[in-house]
């Protein structure tokens, strides 16, 4: 399996193959005190796309398939990749993301 997943992070962007190695630590950690992932949390920092596979919308499906509980919180909502010609969308705000960090914080998660 291990082959396997660094065969896969190789086509993934830096941000998840950093976000995966995180996990890769995290699992070798769990294999030797024998503990669950189940508490697992990972509150991601990243940008999202309409159209196409960066950022949160990358890195999120991954990381729940290796048993972390992932909390995307979007820094951008593009309409596509900025490589594209005619970009669309908005940033998060600072005060946006301070709001939805203390909402979670309000509920514990």
């Amino acid at each position: 399996i291990s082959m396997l997943l660094a065969k896969t992070l190789l086509s993934l962007s830096i941000k998840t193959r950093l976000s995966a190695a995180l996990f890769m630590k995290i699992s070798h950690a769990r294999s030797h005190t024998h503990n669950t992932l189940q508490e697992a949390r990972v509150l991601s920092l990243q940008s999202h796309t309409v159209h196409g596979y960066v950022g949160n919308k990358a890195a999120t499906f991954p990381l729940q398939l290796l048993g972390l509980d992932v909390d995307p919180l979007n820094t951008v909502h593009f309409s596509t990749h900025s490589r594209y010609g005619n970009l669309r969308g908005e940033s998060t705000t600072s005060e946006q993301v301070d709001t939805l960090i203390e909402g979670l914080k309000l509920n514990s998660v």
